[in-house]
């Protein structure tokens, strides 16, 4: 291939988390850079993927190396599942280096590694990327730099914000002169997490021995030191390998901060810190530090850096004399006058990790305050569709007695609610992606209006079926249209907030049984119909004459978003793991009631609809509201086994009980149990597919109405009691339990 490499930019294309590096486009249209890819672990799986994902015409892995095996098998499966191809596997990344048909070298191995492996690399002939920091000392920087100069190939170092529409846009306010004279910067990243997850230390892979485990290599130039698992997965944790938050988060803001300034060096750096938090575990780093940079061009940069608290996240603020500028979580830009003290113009809004589909309209002057509005509309949105999620259930027996339904007609009901869900779930999502995520919200609205008054109005049961189809539509744009909404954030905060919004999905769906039992108690379901119509036309008044947030502006999300989706082996299990939970939340919200006021435990309707309500539907809000301290990055598969055990254990105790009370506390517990599973599912989708979020939460969506299509029919349809139908929900239960098995927990962010 040629050994000029154009800069044409890669870059515009890809996920700062790659950073996208210029190395990868060669000059010939047909040839492809051959890349030898050396470290598999936490970051390295995930940007070997996100290489293959954004750039499968201009790079071809030709071979992956790591001195774990199992990381090794790892990448190499990676790599042919995404690539179709075999990728060559080495242990040694010397022996890589001595192919010849390899251009280019990734190194995504622990920070001490970096100098050797990246000088090798350059005198070999190949251009290198390589993940921050270069290096831990000045000495080292000034080796790789001759190295550089002699080899005449391309080094690109993986500080990722430089990819960044929200920092090149901060440089072009700082360069207007918008700030004024800035004399100082506060760079500041705050993070915190549950006492059985502390932070860097990553879970040991359950395979990892001393027999599969090359230590040495690992070793390379730092101390000699017997083999240790912990030092090698945890090796953040330890000076011979790691500079700590120096190396691993001050620096990625620091280059940041000089991109936007132009700076290069300081003229003197004071620091201090000390392990404060985590002070149980042989860690070596600091967990809390504090530095002073004072710079020749007359501004001193203050950085702060904690692992006890996370309420401010992290960000840059820039403070001039004529404004303040700030940088805040990657997503958002902020300028405030210093004449008026009050937030003004320019602001920029990205999703995360996704830096470079950031919309290019930057806003009017005053957006404080957009996050929490799309999130109260989202939550309106939501509780609009809980309304209507829990109204088959509610309306299950007069519908039955209406048009006189067995319990196989009985199941047609939500058949053609999931045939609706299913239809408008897969179609909206690159609808939202394009348009806009409020386009779910305003048409499953509307649409949902107009399903209630055709349930209303239904004279026979086909009629009624096709407005439960047109109610289906509705509600599957409302809920990916709002999870997308809520999922524009980073990963440590994404869980907790669609847990939050899920959590009024649950408050919607626990107020119609109740209104149907104590309000509406005798009435014709047309009046229940009329009055959630009336409140839902409401909600959707608000949302039209509200402003839209824009679009995520993806240039190729729509044209190659289900193929990059479909190629990724997780989209399978939290598809099944989706379809499974729907199929019992549905299946058990469905036939509740009519179980109840049959045999055996022949309650009253009255006394069985509160029971879905305050019960059922009851325990779900209550969970949510409890749940929210499950959530953090690498929990998730924990969070998903234990619940769908209880979820086998409760649900099957529901058909065991008898008794008003006991039947109540069972149910109330099982409702418990089902709360985080749907929004954990969820946010382990956002975490794994930062491109095209809302079409992969679409799809998995629909996935997961296929639960609803088949489960709770299912239940209507096995013969002989309706208890012995709802044995299937246990058993979906233990099935789902299994599955989450083979997920990965998310990892953690670098």
């Amino acid at each position: 291939m040629s050994e000029s490499m154009s800069r044409r930019s890669f870059l515009s294309r890809t996920v700062a988390t790659a950073a996208a590096p210029a190395i990868l486009r060669a000059q010939g249209a047909n040839e492809k850079v051959q890349v030898g890819w050396i470290g598999v672990g936490i970051r390295g799986y995930s940007l070997i993927g996100t290489l293959m994902q954004v750039a499968p015409a201009e790079a071809h892995v030709k071979a992956v190396c790591d001195s774990f095996q199992g990381h090794l098998a790892r990448g190499k499966d990676k790599v042919q599942t995404m690539q179709k191809t075999t990728p060559d596997t080495y242990e040694d990344y010397r022996r890589m280096l001595e192919d010849k048909s390899i251009d280019a070298v990734f190194i995504m191995t622990p920070e001490h590694l970096h100098h050797d492996m990246v000088i090798a690399a350059l005198q070999a002939g190949k251009h290198v990327y390589c993940e921050k920091p270069l290096t831990h000392t000045i000495e080292e920087g000034l080796d790789i730099i001759k190295a550089v100069e002699k080899s005449g190939k391309k080094l690109q170092v993986g500080t990722q914000r430089r990819g960044s529409l929200l920092y090149k846009k901060a440089k072009e306010i700082y360069e207007s002169g918008a700030l004024g004279k800035v004399t100082f910067v506060r760079a500041f990243w705050y993070r915190n997490s549950l006492p059985d997850n502390p932070q860097w230390r990553y879970e040991i892979p359950a395979d990892a021995s001393e027999g599969n485990t090359d230590f040495a290599k690992f070793l390379g130039p730092a101390p000699q030191r017997p083999f240790s698992l912990p030092r090698y997965f945890q090796w953040r944790l330890y000076w011979d390998y790691s500079g700590g938050i120096s190396t691993d988060l001050l620096v990625h803001q620091t280059d940041a901060s000089h991109m936007v300034l132009g700076a290069h060096a300081p003229r003197s750096v004071i620091a201090s810190g000390g392990t404060y938090y985590w002070t149980s575990d042989d860690r070596e780093v600091p967990d809390t530090l504090t530095a002073a940079y004072e710079y020749p061009d007359g501004f001193h940069i203050n950085y702060s850096c904690m692992f006890a608290n996370q309420r401010y996240g992290y960000g840059e603020q820039f403070f001039g004399s004529e404004a303040t500028m700030e940088v805040m979580n990657l997503q958002d830009l902020h300028v405030y006058n210093e004449s008026f003290g009050k937030d003004t113009p320019d602001r920029i809004k990205s999703r995360p990790e996704i830096h470079l589909n950031a919309t290019k309209d930057f806003g009017q002057p005053n957006p404080t305050g957009d996050h929490i509005k799309n999130f109260i509309e989202a939550v309106m949105a939501i509780y609009g569709y809980g309304l209507i999620a829990l109204l088959l259930g509610t309306i299950l027996p007069a519908l039955a007695d209406r048009f006189h339904l067995d319990d196989a007609q009985a199941s047609w009901q939500p058949l053609a609610y999931a045939i609706g869900l299913i239809i408008s779930s897969l179609t909206i999502g690159p609808i939202i992606d394009k348009k806009g995520k409020k386009t779910g919200l305003v048409g499953g609205l509307g649409g949902i209006v107009a399903a209630l008054l055709g349930l209303a109005l239904a004279p026979d049961y086909p009629l009624a079926l096709a407005s439960i189809v047109l109610l289906g539509l509705g509600g599957g744009m409302i809920v990916t249209g709002a999870n997308a909404l809520v999922s524009d954030l980073d990963m440590e905060r994404r869980a907790r907030a669609l847990n939050l919004l899920n959590l009024f999905f649950g408050l919607g769906g626990m107020t119609t049984p109740f209104l149907k039992a104590n309000v509406f108690q005798g009435a014709e379901v047309s009046t229940i119909c009329y009055f959630l119509a009336a409140f839902t036309f409401i909600t959707f008044l608000v949302h039209i004459v509200t402003a839209m947030p824009p679009p995520a502006g993806s240039a190729h999300s729509v044209g190659v978003g289900y193929g990059q989706i479909l190629s990724r082996p997780a989209f399978y299990l939290l598809a099944l793991q989706l379809f499974l939970y729907v199929g019992v939340e549905v299946g058990t919200s469905t036939w509740l009631v009519k179980y109840l006021i049959g045999d055996p435990a022949r309650l009253s309707e009255r006394v069985a609809t509160n029971i879905l309500s305050f019960g059922f539907a009851g325990g779900i809000l209550v969970g949510r509201v409890a749940a929210s301290r499950l959530f953090a990055p690498g929990s998730e598969r924990k969070v998903i086994l234990g619940a769908s055990l209880a979820i086998a254990l409760l649900t099957y105790g529901t058909l065991q009980v008898t008794g008003q009370t006991a039947v109540i506390v069972v149910v109330f517990c099982a409702g418990l149990a089902m709360a985080p599973m749907f929004p954990t599912i969820l946010a382990m989708v956002g975490n794994t597919f930062t491109e095209n979020a809302a079409q992969a939460l679409g799809t998995v969506i629909t996935i997961g109405w296929f639960g609803l299509l088949t489960i709770p029919p299912l239940i209507g349809n096995v013969g002989g009691s309706l208890g012995k139908g709802l044995l299937l929900i246990p058993a979906c239960a233990l099935v789902t339990a299994f599955a989450s098995l083979g997920l990965r927990p998310s990892p953690a962010k670098d």
